[in-house]
């Protein structure tokens, strides 16, 4: 008889083409899950305090940048880089962790 296979169980990393408005809430989610479960994730690759200062960063970054000024859309999208790569690392991490557990992974922000 066969194994049944595994199916591996993947952190949501193609955010490049959602909306600013879109994205800010996973991040902040993901973030407070990881916090939130500091008990299971017990060395991020990132600081989280440095992960929640470019979440905010960002996120401050956005209004600004709503009225179209250049030099303003250009830091957004600096800044939004910046989060997009820290998201990344951490998703890896929670899919390490997680080792394909999909009770331990989907009770996580990271989907």
């Amino acid at each position: 008889m066969s194994q049944p296979t595994t199916i591996r169980i993947r952190a949501a990393l193609g955010l490049t083409k959602m909306r600013d408005g879109n994205i800010l809430p996973m991040l902040k989610g993901s973030l407070n899950g990881l916090r939130e479960n500091s008990h299971i994730f017990k060395n991020p690759p990132v600081d989280l305090q440095k992960y929640e200062v470019a979440i905010e960063a960002y996120s401050a970054s956005l209004p600004a940048a709503l009225d179209g000024g250049k030099t303003a859309i250009e830091q957004k999208n600096k800044l939004r880089n910046e989060v997009l790569k820290i998201y990344a690392q951490l998703a890896r991490y929670v899919e390490t962790i997680c080792d394909d557990d999909r009770q331990h992974f989907f009770c996580r922000v990271f989907r």
